[in-house]
């Protein structure tokens, strides 16, 4: 059997026939939960020297965790057989790796494995060969991930000595970089790298800062944050600088020039960052300060801050930040060294060392990183959507992991904790700008003496040898934007970047960068509410909004977004609403072509915004909204296309495109345009005939309720449209849904298209799709059908021909002889015939006749659901007994007086019910058919969008009324009438 199962395990990894190896897969599994024995010799091939060693212990992890997700039993053999793979020396580090994640859930299923893993940590954490210490780390691994966060103990902290333990004995080994030998071993870089990444995702599992669970965290924290051997090996960690090859004395960062060695050790150094970085967010900013100096971090803190700066400074002079973005995990070891420092910076005890810091920081590594990377420059052109999310990103919340948003967040740390940064940078970006210009232009503005000074000074730094001109106007526009939340009592920076604003209209005016088109709108569109305010000022603010517009060019996919992401700040200003309104009609143009290809989320808000806040403008010019819908019209059906090629993602533009459609039609101040720029979507309303092959058949029919609920009227071009309507019933498997509304309005606002027989059969024919819908059996849904059938009979009435409405009576009578309709459903039915007899009862009678007996009698024995059909009812008996009182008999009465009653206490429970005093359990007396809550509610939803006029008449008067004009003439119906006198009176 073990030759056997052995051949299986070949077949599953290597056999080409996918139908083969799938089908010895299953055997295979089977195989192993069955019989232990099986899996036991899966085991021994994982922990041997054997070609398929990986495989099997990949393996054995599946078969666990398929055992756990079905609830089948393990033993302690399954438990011991892994443990045997884990402990062997013949295991490669990548099979014991793979067995970590059905270990810990073992450990997490049994406490008892839990003890053996402890053992077996310490004990091999206390050999002295680095297949054994690298054994021990994978222990501490199985025991992080069986960790359950709501186990965790906010009040006793036993249960976790295995965490202490761990890390003093790591400190023994650890504690070798110390002697910082010219060349480390590999398996000693493969202990520190496992090292490290462990210790990363146990300070990823208690220091995150979303956790929900934050109290449950806190004793591991706060072993963390007093445990020596866990500080003291991150310091070690973190200072290691071997003294070899090129590699800078001191820093931090590797770079002797052997590729493969940095790449390996900036790995590690990577995951230190990283670990530094989880913890002291959480350590400076949620604990106290005498607790943090007391603690194991508080005797590094200021010689971290020295050895980051240094690191970072001494590292970005050394090598371009071309080659640092090129070269293997630079990228990230930046980004976390600059978010470290903006969390030390804001400490006290650190202030000196900011800020005599400061200059080279800001010159050397901030400047630096502000400027767009080449990798950016290709984001900039391919995903031009995510370019401009980064760059607000960058000047705003600084959450994405980039060397450009921990640059800002540095730059924010300096002048928000460090004296004079917020000055110096103001008046720096302002000089470097208007130095930069002036290369470039050819109108310079002559610098003062003292400011060219201080540019020549900065000659020899990165910023100046390295970039050139266009980057260093382009940072400088940055930098004075992530400053922006500073400047509103800043008077004197304001200033500063009028004059340089106004001195450098031209250059600006002619830009044809796109780097500085993205930087000059992302600048403006955070101080356009700051610049210019005086008076006299107020044509340079025109000025720079004429460029914005400019900018919104469709040929320009980035810069378009971008300066459509200022706009929108600047146009929904109200502040700002006096020196904007008579521009929207130059910017409009540019938005509505850019809406040919845009897929920029801001870029639909902001045209629907616009036609929000400035409908006057727009009334006053209203072939700019015939432009907006011209440009719709065609991506609607540009998108439909993509669609329908296949390209589902589409679905997201033509919403947003519906969206701004259906704001035109629900917005009061465009009411009397509607009609007018209705007939500019002929062609989208045309593909309802073919309705199967387009996604928008619901949005159009909202929109065009929509524009006949403000005009109050049905236009030629929604009749056209009428009979296409059928397609999207069948679409919808006979379900009316939005059609339900829309058909009421046609019926209630176009009555007079339906003066003729055709249309009236269309429409009809349309209710009693969704009526006679075999799918919908039954169901309170077709109710739907039936109330528009009514509205049809007492909006037409006499109008209504003759055989139409035999049609419809007879087709309702079939309907009626149905077995198993739901009670609610049969109520709504009947009301089809209610209405006829209410609004024409001689034509009705005429064309029933023979069967009207039939028809009256069902009527009578109909439970009414309470709300509109017992309205009815009623409202259609009394007009019955005025012009037929011998119809009024004592049956009769009783009937109208109960369904009265029903309806009486159906309206005193809603109304508790929305008071929250109804009760849980219905009266005993109420023993209708109609004690399913929910469907009532269905039934009642349905009439809330139903345009009939009985819906606001009041039953019980028209009741009373009618009972006491005939009471005279019928004495003998006294005591009936007596014997409900409290509800008739």
């Amino acid at each position: 059997m073990a030759s056997e199962i052995y051949d299986q395990l070949v077949t599953v990894f290597t056999n080409t026939d996918n139908k083969i190896r799938n089908e010895t897969e299953k055997q295979l599994v089977t195989n192993l939960i069955d019989n232990i024995q099986n899996f036991q010799q899966i085991a021994k091939v994982a922990m041997q020297q054997d070609k398929m060693q990986e495989q099997a212990a990949s393996l054995l992890n599946s078969v666990v965790l398929k055992m756990l997700t079905n609830n089948i039993q393990l033993t302690i053999h399954h438990a011991n057989s892994i443990l045997g793979v884990l402990i062997s020396q013949y295991t490669p580090l990548k099979c014991k790796q793979s067995l970590v994640k059905c270990m810990s859930l073992i450990v997490r299923k049994d406490k008892s494995v839990k003890t053996e893993i402890e053992n077996k940590m310490k004990e091999f954490l206390r050999q002295d060969q680095h297949w054994q210490f690298q054994t021990g780390i994978i222990f501490f691994k199985i025991l992080l991930d069986s960790l359950e966060l709501q186990t965790y103990s906010s009040i006793v902290q036993t249960g976790y000595e295995w965490v202490s333990e761990f890390f003093n004995q790591a400190a023994y080994i650890m504690t070798k970089l110390t002697e910082q030998p010219k060349e480390l071993p590999d398996d000693f870089i493969t202990t520190i790298r496992i090292y490290t990444q462990v210790v990363s995702d146990l300070c990823e599992k208690v220091f995150d800062k979303n956790n929900s669970q934050k109290e449950q965290t806190q004793p591991i924290q706060n072993i963390l944050f007093q445990l020596n051997s866990f500080s003291g090996v991150l310091m070690i960690l973190l200072s290691y600088s071997p003294q070899t090859g090129k590699q800078i004395q001191n820093c931090s960062i590797i770079n002797t020039g052997n590729d493969h060695f940095d790449a390996q050790l900036n790995e590690i150094k990577c995951q230190v960052f990283k670990i530094y970085f989880l913890c002291l967010q959480v350590l400076l900013n949620s604990r106290n300060k005498n607790e943090v100096k007391k603690g194991a971090f508080g005797p590094y803190l200021t010689t971290i801050t020295q050895l980051l700066i240094y690191s970072l400074l001494a590292y970005t002079n050394s090598e371009s930040i071309h080659q640092i973005y090129n070269k293997p995990y630079l990228t990230s070891i930046m980004t976390y060294i600059m978010k470290l420092l903006a969390n030390l910076g804001s400490q006290t005890e650190q202030y000196q060392i900011f800020s005599d810091s400061k200059i080279a920081l800001i010159t050397d590594a901030i400047y630096p990183f502000l400027i767009t990377s080449q990798k950016e420059y290709q984001q900039m052109k391919e995903q031009p959507e995510e370019f401009v999310n980064l760059a607000l990103d960058s000047v705003d919340k600084q959450e994405s992991d980039v060397p450009k948003t921990a640059a800002a967040s540095l730059l924010e740390t300096l002048c928000d904790h460090i004296d004079g940064s917020t000055t110096f940078l103001a008046n720096l970006a302002v000089i470097i700008s208007q130095h930069s210009i002036n290369m470039i232009s050819s109108n310079p503005v002559q610098l003062k003496e003292q400011q060219l000074t201080f540019v020549m000074a900065l000659q020899d730094k990165k910023l100046f040898k390295e970039y050139t001109p266009i980057d260093r106007i382009e940072s400088s526009l940055v930098i004075l934007t992530i400053m922006s939340y500073l400047i509103q009592k800043r008077l004197d920076i304001v200033q500063l970047m009028e004059q340089l604003l106004t001195d450098n209209l031209l250059y600006f005016q002619n830009v044809q960068e796109q780097i500085i088109k993205l930087r000059l709108s992302l600048f403006f569109g955070y101080y356009c509410d700051n610049l210019f305010k005086k008076e006299t000022q107020s044509q340079n603010m025109n000025a720079y909004l004429q460029i914005m517009i400019s900018f919104v060019q469709p040929q320009e996919p980035v810069v378009l977004y971008q300066s459509i992401d200022a706009l929108k700040d600047i146009f929904e200003d109200d502040d700002l609403k006096n020196k904007t309104k008579d521009l929207v009609l130059l910017l409009f143009p540019s938005l509505c072509n850019g809406l040919q290809y845009s897929t920029y989320e801001r870029h639909f808000e902001t045209i629907t915004n616009l036609l929000k806040k400035y409908p006057n403008q727009f009334l006053q010019n209203d072939n700019l909204l015939v432009g907006l819908i011209q440009v719709l019209n065609q991506r609607v059906i540009t998108e439909q296309q993509k669609i329908n090629s296949g390209d589902q993602q589409r679905h997201i533009y033509l919403n947003r495109c519906w969206n701004v459609l259906r704001q035109l039609a629900e917005q009061d101040e465009f009411t009397g345009i509607l009609g007018k720029l209705e007939q500019h979507l002929a062609q989208l309303y045309s593909m309802l005939a073919f309705c199967d092959k387009i996604d928008y058949d619901e949005d159009l029919v909202l929109f065009i309720s929509g524009c006949i609920s403000k005009l109050s009227v049905v236009t030629e071009l929604q009749m056209q449209i009428l009979p296409y309507f059928q397609n999207i019933i069948k679409k919808q498997q006979g379900r009316l849904c939005n059609l339900f509304e829309t058909l009421n309005q046609y019926m209630h606002f176009g009555r007079n298209y339906f003066l003729n027989e055709a249309q009236q059969s269309i429409y009809f024919q349309l209710a009693f799709q969704n009526l006679q819908n075999e799918d919908l059996h039954g169901d309170i849904e077709q109710g739907e059908g039936a109330l528009l059938i009514q509205l049809g009979i007492q909006e037409l009435h006499d109008d209504l021909k003759t055989n139409i409405l035999s049609q419809i009576l007879f087709q309702t009578i079939q309907l009626l002889q149905k077995q198993d309709i739901n009670e609610h459903l049969k109520s709504r039915i009947t009301g089809i015939i209610l209405s006829s007899l209410y609004k024409i009862p001689e034509k009705t009678y005429e064309v029933l006749t023979e069967f009207f007996q039939a028809v009256y009698n069902r009527i009578l024995e109909t439970h009414y659901s309470p709300g509109y059909d017992i309205k009815l009812f009623i409202i259609t008996m009394s007009s019955l007994i005025m012009k037929q009182p011998n119809l009024l008999t004592p049956n009769l009465l009783t009937i109208m007086v109960n369904n009265l009653i029903a309806q009486e206490k159906y309206e005193k429970d809603y109304k508790y019910k929305q008071n929250d005093y109804m009760d849980d359990e219905l009266d005993d007396e109420d023993d209708s058919d109609f004690n399913d809550e929910e469907e009532i509610q269905q039934a009642q939803q349905q009439t809330e969008q139903f345009l009939s006029s009985i819906v606001k008449l009041d039953e019980y008067s028209i009741f009373k009324q009618t009972l006491l004009s005939i009471k005279n003439q019928y004495i003998y119906y006294t005591h009936s009438l007596d014997s409900h006198k409290q509800l008739i009176n």
